[in-house]
């Protein structure tokens, strides 16, 4: 399967990591309710603020996937 996907979401939280950010999303079609973005450099701290809504897509030849506990 290699059809991109989609959902929307609202940033709930912003984790500098060094090198990336963690970035959560609270997804109302997600199993758990959250995704976890991660993007690289500092820039991905002012991305978007908290409690902004925002797309996600992602086609899977490009990106990981994995859950969250």
């Amino acid at each position: 399967m290699n059809e991109p996907c989609a959902t929307k979401g609202t940033i709930v939280a912003q984790v500098y990591q060094g090198g990336h950010v963690d970035i959560y999303l609270e997804c109302a079609d997600s199993p758990g309710g959250r995704v976890l973005a991660r993007l690289s450099g500092l820039k991905a701290m002012t991305f978007r603020p908290i409690g902004a809504p925002v797309g996600v897509s992602l086609n899977t030849d490009e990106g990981i996937a994995f859950a969250i506990a």
